[in-house]
This record gives C-alpha cells, structure tokens and sequence, in this order.
C-alpha cells in the first residue's frame, strides 16, 4: 500500500513537472480524441449539432486544466523541485525544511514548503504556503510547524494539515475573559495562548488544556528552531578565529581560474582546482567541502572533500551522485550544504536531489528525489 501510494506520487510529480511543449501535445491529442469520440457516438450529427458538440468539448478541455492548475498551485503542490527557485533550505535536529516557488501568473508567486524526516529522507508533506511571501523562518514545538512568511504566520501539522491551537469560541468561555476579548494570539516556542481581554489585562494558558498558568519564557533549543542556512553562492568564509562558527574555515582558495589551496596560515598545496569555492567546513571531521570544475568551460561539476592537511579524502561528480534525470536542469548546481549536524553527517541539495552524507568518508545514507 505504502509503495503504491509512492508510486502514485511520483507519477503526479512527473506529470507536473513536464515541459510546457508537453502539455500542449497532450492537450491537442486529448481534444482531437474526445471531438472525435462524441461526433461517433453521436451518430451521422447534423452541422449544427457537431458544432454544439466540439464547443463543449473545446471548452471542457479548456477549462480541465486551468482547474488542475488552479487546485495543485494552491492546495496539492505537486511537481518536482525548482532548482533555480530555492528560497529557503533550514535545518533541526529531527528535520529539514525547504521552501520553493514558482510564477503563478505576471506579478505572482506560488511559495510551497517541503518538510523531510533528516533520519531516513522521507518526504513528510510538500503543500503551497503563501502567494508572493517568501518563507523566512520555521520552528517547531509540540508536533506543530510555525511558519513564518513575511508578516503572516501560518500553524501545520508534521503531515502539512493547518492546525489549530485554540478557536475563539474556545476563549470566550473562561472566566477571565467573559467581558471581551481584545487581542489574542498563540507561542509555538512555550505552546501557549496569550489574550488580553477588555479591561486590558493579559492572560497565558496552556495551549492544549486552555488552563490559566504563568508565562512561559522561550529558550533558544535547537530542537525548536530551524537553523536557516545560506546558499552556497552567497556563502563566505574566513580564517579568523573569531567570527561566526558558520563562517570559519581554516583553508582558503587562492587565485582566479586555477586556483590552489592554502593551509592555515598561508601555506601553500599541490591541490589547485578550477573556478572553486568553499562550501563548508565541518570542525569534529576537520573537513572542508569544495565545489570545483574538471574544465574551465565549467561542464563537468566535481565535490572534492579535504582534510586540513590538504589531502583529498574523496571527490565525486554528478553521474556518481545520480542526481540527473529527465527532469533535472541541464546544469547540475549544488544548492545548499548544511553544517555537520546529525551525528557528524550533512545535508547537500544538488540538482534537485538531497542528500545525506559523512564529511569524511563520503559515504551516502539517503537520496530523495524533491
């Protein structure tokens, strides 16, 4: 049943995801078909009638994929990731989360979340989001999702059903606020409801029970936020000690084209590589990652990962990867790299694929096709 299911998914993945060429093939094809069924069905039909008959079908046909488009843009999601258009990629101890976003129209833009299981890859729930707001931060208590997208907020659960955690109805029998409600809201962060009635005092509940208690002081868990990460083409990295951990490495690239690596403190190496740059540095491994070409026409994509002595441990390409397929784009890019976060492994997203791995071995836990 659950293989099924997969596969159903991935055929309404695929059918999404299919070049526009495609699907006006398929429309002319499915309109000749159905015009031509209707006029056999209908015996000898008059000119009139035949007409009556290829308008309706014209229209039906017409009108059948703007409602399928309507319906996936802003309630089912499907379709495969779009790999130019990853405005988003944040990471928990349990969780990946990545946002997307397509053109719904001249000034419009569908956003869609993806929520992923970061222990086995598995795609929990993928939806639309927001129209024209991009997802700027996700945190997560008691199995809730808090999406923020830019002034709105919008509660999920872990399966990407709306959620809830109180109705007005609900507020407005407790004692304290049988006078009016003023303004009211909700805390992932401490799962409590805040409301300030008319006399203009503030009230904190529990978010399950609704019982009056203290409030609640938010701590900084990483279990509850998402660490959002930067992308790889606007990540930098430098050798001082005392920056952002995030942004420390101890090698560096040298040069323009070819460009060679420095150990810590300058120390120059045989490693040169072509059109690179730093994608990240995982300290408990005391690896680096690195993206580079084979050639400078830039063809050819290669993750080489080294040690701080300069040796290189492992280097893979796309086709070892497997991260091409008939839907990817023609130039595989590596998206996002998150730092080492479970148990020592990273998150990469290449091509439309992402993937778990360990720093230094190089070694492939999951792959989940977005």
């Amino acid at each position: 049943m659950v293989h099924s299911s997969v596969i159903i998914l991935s055929i309404l993945d695929a059918f999404y995801s299919l070049p526009l060429l495609i699907y006006i093939l398929l429309f002319l094809g499915f309109a000749l078909g159905m015009l031509y069924l209707m006029i056999k069905i209908k015996k000898n039909p008059s000119k009139k009638t035949a007409f009556w008959l290829a308008l309706f079908t014209l229209g039906s046909i017409i009108a059948t994929p703007i409602i399928l488009m309507l319906l996936n843009n802003y309630y089912w999601g499907y379709g495969y990731l779009h790999e130019s258009k990853v405005s988003y990629l944040g990471v928990s101890s349990k969780y990946i989360a990545i946002s997307d976003y397509k053109k719904g129209g001249q000034s419009r833009s569908i956003h869609r979340l993806y929520l992923i299981d970061a222990q086995h890859g598995k795609i929990l729930f993928k939806k639309p989001v927001g129209e024209n707001e991009r997802v700027q931060s996700v945190a997560i208590s008691n199995n809730r999702l808090l999406v923020k997208l830019g002034e709105k907020k919008q509660l999920l659960s872990l399966r990407g059903k709306p959620r809830k955690a109180f109705t007005k109805s609900q507020l407005k029998a407790l004692p304290e606020l049988k006078n009016g409600i003023y303004k009211y809201g909700y805390n992932t962060h401490t799962h409590q409801v805040w409301v300030i009635n008319k006399a203009g005092k503030k009230f904190f509940y529990n978010g399950t029970t609704l019982k009056l208690e203290l409030e609640k002081i938010a701590g900084n868990s990483s279990s509850n936020n998402f660490l959002a990460i930067r992308p790889s083409n606007k990540a930098y990295f430098t050798t001082q000690k005392n920056t952002n951990a995030l942004n420390y490495c101890p090698v560096t690239l040298k040069g323009n084209i070819r460009q060679q690596l420095a150990l810590e403190g300058g120390q120059p190496t045989k490693q040169f590589f072509i059109h690179g740059r730093l994608l990240q540095y995982f300290p408990k491994a005391r690896v680096v990652l690195l993206k580079s070409y084979k050639t400078t026409d830039k063809k050819q994509l290669l993750l080489t990962a080294v040690n701080l002595q300069g040796r290189v441990l492992w280097q893979k390409t796309p086709k070892d990867l497997e991260v091409k397929d008939f839907f990817s784009n023609s130039k595989i890019r590596v998206s996002y790299v998150s730092p080492a976060l479970y148990t020592g492994d990273f998150a990469i997203l290449i091509g439309g694929y992402l993937i778990r791995m360990t720093p230094n071995t190089g070694v492939i836990h999951w792959k989940t096709r977005l």
